[in-house]
């Protein structure tokens, strides 16, 4: 149960980091495992799998792959599209799944104002990878993004057991 309390929790820090926590998106009314499914399908999103947008952008940071502005947007898109919605799915009665597991730690809940601060950091970072217009200004800008990453990951995301 705290397993899974905590799983939720480290969803939802990394979404809210995004700052698409503005309620713009449609709201989840569904079970909690519908929220957290919503939450874990954005940071797969986010994520270095196989298409997550840190995938396309870890080998341009890298010189693995040239600088695409495009490539760049279409990724950011992803993310945006993937996480609309992220304020409707922190609801209290999403801390715990009836199947599903979360990774969000119960601080999430208890310090809903750092996890919206931290979150609120992701959304100026992934615009200014949008906006990057050459491989100087997106290297600087994937540096702060993935700071944000990490300051949402150190209190609000439990490590994967």
């Amino acid at each position: 149960m705290k397993t899974t309390a905590i799983k939720i929790l480290t969803a939802g820090v990394l979404a809210l980091s995004l700052g698409l926590g503005s309620g713009s998106g449609p709201s989840l009314a569904g079970p909690a495992d519908d929220a957290i499914k919503a939450r874990q399908g954005c940071m797969k999103a986010i994520g270095s799998g196989s298409s997550g947008a840190i995938s396309v952008f870890a080998p341009i940071f890298k010189a693995e792959k040239p600088y695409d502005a495009a490539v760049v947007a279409a990724a950011v898109a992803a993310m945006e599209a993937a996480c609309d919605g992220w304020a409707g799915w922190w609801g209290a009665d999403t801390m715990i799944g009836e199947s599903l597991e979360t990774w969000a730690t119960p601080e999430v809940w208890s310090d809903a104002s750092g996890f919206k601060e931290a979150g609120g950091a992701k959304y100026p970072a992934l615009q200014a990878l949008k906006a990057s217009t050459d491989e100087a200004g997106f290297k600087a800008a994937y540096v702060d993004f993935g700071g944000t990453c990490k300051g949402c990951h150190d209190t609000f995301r439990r490590p994967k057991e």
